[in-house]
């Protein structure tokens, strides 16, 4: 007898493209699940496909989803010296973390002239401070 995924516990609803299903247990499943479930029933009972809701992952395998409050500093640490790092890593990608500092005219020059970053060095345009072009350019 085959499981219908879309009532399994299993069933992973965090697709990579629109109508992509995964499953927890065996991420073969729900593909097959999909191609069986329209065989008769002669057929379908003839094969050899294991029941999941039967199964049960081990606990110590389940992910858990635990909130923590760190600053930049601690957050750099966690990701250089865990074994999860490339996790933390992904997370921060693209997030934007804003912040607004006071320096002086001066230190946002410096930063200006520094930075090969485009995104700052237009923001930092936007307030009038311009990448300074050295004799050398």
């Amino acid at each position: 007898m085959l499981t219908d995924c879309s009532q399994c516990r299993y069933l992973d609803r965090h697709p990579n493209h629109h109508g992509d299903i995964l499953c927890a247990v065996n991420p073969a499943y729900p593909n097959m699940w999909k191609l069986l479930k329209d065989l008769d029933r002669s057929t379908l009972n003839s094969l050899p496909v294991d029941i999941c809701t039967h199964f049960e992952i081990d606990p110590s395998l389940a992910k858990t989803e635990i909130t923590l409050s760190l600053t930049f500093q601690q957050w750099q640490q966690l990701a250089r010296n865990s074994s999860a790092s490339s996790t933390i890593l992904n997370f921060f990608k693209d997030k934007q973390i804003e912040h607004s500092l006071s320096l002086t005219k001066n230190d946002w020059q410096t930063i200006a002239n520094s930075s090969n970053n485009s995104h700052v060095l237009d923001h930092l345009a936007e307030h009038g401070i311009e990448l300074e072009r050295t004799s050398l350019d």
